[in-house]
């Protein structure tokens, strides 16, 4: 039971270990440790995770802890200058009944109902800050079963928190947007680049023949004014023989001039591979991204928005197509060349060195001033990104909805919006990077005048020639070129490395529902809930300890008002979802256990939203059996009604239905739904309001179609009409509280419970 600590008792009694502080934060571990010392003397339990709230039960600002232990839950109290005296409160994880959540009138308040009857206040918060607190919440009552963790359905993830700022992670993430270690992004990167090898390879060698041709360049530059322009030896000559010297000087102008041809082919050349390499890598990331998000539970697509994965695979891999494209290879050769150019200056002068890497200093610590700041404006700018997109997405998917209301105007300042903070971030980004600019350029000016003023002085004394003067002038703009570019490489690489961090966190992703080879079998149609619980978030509760035997064969219908979680029970009959606890078996075996394609593939739905693809009516009633003949396409489009509508139509079936299908009215999509799951022949069947847009005599037609498909097949349907599902085997009626009554039409009628008042109500209104 919950027992009250005594707030005067002290002691050092607390567990730290690396691992904790990297988990909860080392602010929150030692307030935790603080607490466990006070109120739990003499004692050192292990902390499993903790975080702090700043308000107590009657809403006064105070310094709360809450702590997840290995055997309960500790939750601190203490205030300010001692303004009210501590206190604390330890629960064991077998006295907890539940643990109860509650957001009301701006505070968040977490309790947990005790088995022998009580209420212990646990921890109180602002909404905009309780974010860390539910998930720590939950895992309490997870962690009291923690025996049952097979019969658990979807596995317990920990409380995880950044190590550097302390901030929670969301769900399935791995690491703090502003705090990802740059270096593992940066070998995740490269890894990527591993199977196309052999074009790194191939570019790696034009880059040395491209810097061969640019190196040769000024010594012949070099030899033509010391031996030609600038010789008196040659001025002589030329008056005499002029053809000694002037085809010498035209066969040096014309190696100049083919240098300059062959560093153009060999700069096409090596543009035309890197945009090759680039596209392919980028197809083979966006190919993955994709696969990804299709292996991804239902909960963890919806934990994302629509634009974020949008953004993520089109726009972030499109920042390492530029990278792999430009930046990377530009990296190499600029950092070979300085390499190559720096040796040469060395040997022929070392001093040219030195006076080179005087400016360094200078645009070094430029770079490293402005880095940080621009880190965080980077990860803001790319949140900034994902609201517009977002936006974009859900304004352009409704755009039905705003013609209709005639909010056009509404919805062109709810994107103005997004896009002028999108447009904000960036500025301010940008404008840092201008900033850098004139540092980073100041510098380089600078190292040019001390080198003209040395080259000039050595002109002067007679120790350097004009001709390698010239030289070392190119060589010089050569050095300064790689240095310049280089100082705004990591700026670049910043960006690149923050969508890279996106993309590996998606491809990271844990996935809830495994896709690996499970069981193959052809399925009877036996479904058996055994005490399933679930909800979709850690807040609520949809169904709570749903137990149901449904037979091969056997045709059950579900009811319940709006919200009582019937569409929630067949996403978990289809596995769009795991359950929190307890389990579904098909034929005996767990759901989790078969191969998800062996099950989906004997599965047949015509669900609530009807959702159609882009293309011909006739790909779209094809789309449940892409190997079907033409004749069973129509024999099944027939039963369904489509054929009816379907030879109207200007191409008949080769008919373009447009985006979403919404050429075609509600019903129409329906009953192609409806032709979709017949083609399919399932042994499984969900019907969630199959007939629920379409008018009565059509309804009439289906229904006949339905009580053919339905025949000698488990059915589970949901039914707008009650009347419909007077022939099922067994009709279940939910709740909140998870099966109110189960029976025939008859009996529940008889029995004049929720069924009957339900049924009731419907025939009023009707």
């Amino acid at each position: 039971m919950a027992s009250e600590m005594n707030p005067k008792s002290g002691g050092p009694g607390r567990s730290r270990t690396k691992k904790n502080m990297q988990d909860a934060g080392a602010a929150k571990l030692e307030r935790a440790g603080e607490a466990l010392g006070r109120l739990m003397p003499g004692q050192e339990p292990v902390v499993m995770a903790c975080e702090a709230f700043s308000l107590d039960g009657d809403n006064r600002r105070c310094d709360g802890i809450l702590v997840l232990l290995d055997g309960g839950l500790v939750s601190d109290v203490s205030y300010p200058d001692n303004k009210y005296p501590a206190s604390g409160v330890f629960v064991d994880y077998d006295d907890v009944e539940e643990i109860v959540m509650r957001r009301d009138f701006g505070v968040f308040s977490g309790e947990a109902v005790l088995k022998g009857g009580g209420l212990v206040p646990l921890c109180h918060e602002t909404l905009k800050k309780s974010a860390a607190l539910v998930p720590l919440l939950k895992s309490v009552e997870r962690r009291k079963n923690a025996g049952e963790e097979r019969q658990g359905g979807r596995r317990e993830e920990p409380v995880r928190f950044c190590p550097r700022c302390g901030k929670p992670l969301r769900p399935g993430a791995k690491s703090c947007p502003g705090c990802f270690s740059k270096g593992k992004v940066f070998k995740k990167l490269l890894e990527l680049a591993t199977p196309h090898w052999l074009s790194i390879l191939f570019i790696v060698l034009i880059y040395f023949l491209l810097m061969g041709v640019n190196l040769i360049s000024p010594v012949l530059n070099r030899v033509l004014v010391d031996d030609y322009v600038r010789s008196e030896a040659a001025s002589t000559l030329l008056k005499s023989e002029p053809a000694k010297v002037l085809l010498p000087f035209l066969f040096f102008v014309l190696m100049m001039l083919v240098l300059r041809v062959v560093n153009w082919a060999i700069s096409f050349l090596r543009s035309y591979v890197s945009m090759k390499l680039g596209i392919g890598t980028v197809v083979d990331i966006r190919k993955k991204l994709f696969a990804k998000v299709q292996n991804l539970s239902i909960g963890r697509i919806e934990q994302k928005t629509t634009g974020e994965i949008m953004v993520t695979i089109s726009g972030d891999s499109g920042q390492i197509q530029g990278f792999v494209n430009n930046w990377l290879p530009n990296f190499f050769q600029q950092i070979l060349m300085l390499i190559i150019i720096s040796v040469i200056m060395a040997v022929y002068d070392y001093r040219l060195l030195l006076i080179f890497a005087l400016p360094l200093p200078v645009t070094i610590a430029a770079i490293i001033s402005f880095h940080k700041r621009t880190r965080r404006l980077m990860g803001r700018q790319r949140e900034a990104q994902s609201g517009t997109s977002a936006a974009l997405h859900d304004i352009l998917s409704g755009i039905r909805v705003v013609k209709a209301y005639g909010t056009e105007e509404k919805e062109n300042r709810r994107y103005g919006d997004t896009a002028a903070r999108e447009r904000d971030v960036s500025v301010k980004t940008e404008v840092l990077l201008a900033k850098m600019s004139p540092f980073i350029r100041f510098g380089l000016s600078v190292g040019s005048y001390f080198l003209l003023l040395y080259t000039g002085n050595m002109i002067l004394n007679g120790t350097l020639t004009v001709g390698e003067c010239a030289m070392f002038s190119s060589y010089i703009s050569m050095i300064y070129e790689p240095l310049g570019w280089l100082a705004t490489f990591p700026s670049h690489l910043l960006r690149v490395l923050t969508s890279a961090n996106r993309i590996f966190e998606l491809l990271d992703e844990e996935e809830e529902i495994k896709t690996e080879q499970g069981v193959v079998r052809r399925i009877d149609g036996n479904i058996r809930f055994e005490n399933v619980t679930f909800g979709y978030d850690e807040m609520n509760t949809v169904l709570r300890n749903i137990s149901i035997d449904i037979k091969p064969g056997e045709m059950v219908g579900l009811v319940g008002k709006s919200g009582a979680g019937k569409s929630t029970f067949i996403n978990l009959a289809m596995r769009l979802y795991d359950c929190d606890s307890g389990r579904i078996l098909v034929d005996g075996i767990d759901i989790r256990d078969y191969d998800p394609a062996c099950l989906r593939g004997q599965l047949g739905a015509v669900l609530q939203e009807t959702v159609l693809f882009s293309g011909s009516l006739f790909d779209n009633l094809r789309y449940s059996k892409p190997d079907a003949t033409v004749a069973e396409v129509l024999e099944c489009s027939k039963a369904a009604g489509v054929h009816d509508f379907a030879v109207k139509l200007p191409d008949g079936y080769a008919t373009y239905i447009g985006e979403k299908g919404y050429t075609l009215s509600g019903g129409e999509r329906q009953r192609v739904a409806i032709a979709r799951a017949i083609l399919r022949n399932p042994a499984i069947l969900i019907l969630d309001e199959a007939t629920s847009s379409l008018d009565t005599e059509m309804e009439k037609q289906i229904q006949d179609a339905i009580s053919i498909l339905v025949k000698d097949r488990t059915t589970i349907a949901i039914a707008h009409r009650l009347s419909t599902l007077r022939n099922a085997a067994k009709i279940v009626v939910l709740d909140r509280k998870g099966i109110a009554e189960e029976g025939t039409h008859a009996e529940l009628m008889a029995r004049k419970g929720l069924y009957y008042e339900l049924v009731m109500a419907q025939r009023a209104a009707g």
